[in-house]
């Protein structure tokens, strides 16, 4: 018995290969985007002139500043989309997914739930730390201080974790998937990477820290 159908070679939609594309590509710019702001925000250990002079220099103007916020809001915004497209709008999806990652408890299946979850995170924590520092211009060593040393003390330290923790989560998912390394050496780079983030994001807040005290 023959089974026709009408399926075409060339009827294929590329809209998910475009999407995933999209998506690989908003996260690798927010990789850069978040490694350069870590080691911006980290000169702090260098003591307050240095963290200022960096400050000043990209903050020449007030529009420039504005604009650079703005279009990383954009930027997060766009990888927030495309990352959603991929995740199930079903409760009943969810609770599967979770029960599977339970009974195989493969590492890829359990940083893609913790991706997710840390993504949803930084959606809600980061949107509150651009608006802090779009209406604080111009930063200054004394305001980031402030910051830590008031009211934002457990919202940074928390904001630290959930963002490394991405970070790293994220460049590892990105390597293993289009195999640029062996997945051995991406899993002990992945600790590795995670605890160097870690490091130096609460270094420099301990810094900001003892600075506002």
């Amino acid at each position: 018995m023959t089974i026709q159908t009408n399926a075409k070679p060339g009827g294929i939609s590329r809209a998910p290969a475009i999407l995933d594309v999209s998506e690989m590509l908003s996260g690798i710019l927010l990789v850069v985007f978040m490694i350069t702001h870590l080691l911006l925000v980290a000169s702090i250990i260098l003591g307050p002139e240095a963290f200022m002079t960096l400050a000043t220099w990209f903050e020449e103007t007030f529009s420039f500043a504005f604009i650079a916020v703005g279009a990383v809001s954009l930027l997060i915004l766009a990888h927030i989309m495309l990352t959603v497209s991929k995740i199930p709008t079903n409760f009943s999806k969810h609770m599967q997914i979770l029960q599977v990652s339970r009974r195989m408890p493969h590492m890829d299946t359990f940083l893609w739930v913790v991706q997710v979850v840390t993504g949803l995170l930084i959606a809600i924590l980061g949107s509150i730390h651009l608006w802090v520092i779009a209406t604080g211009f111009p930063i200054t060593p004394e305001k980031s201080a402030a910051r830590v040393v008031g009211d934002f003390t457990w919202f940074y330290i928390i904001f630290v974790f959930v963002v490394e923790l991405h970070l790293s989560v994220g460049f590892y998912r990105i390597v293993a998937k289009w195999g640029l390394w062996s997945r051995k050496f991406m899993h002990w780079f992945h600790y590795f990477q995670m605890l160097i983030f870690w490091s130096i994001g609460y270094y420099a807040l301990y810094q900001f820290y003892n600075y506002g005290g």
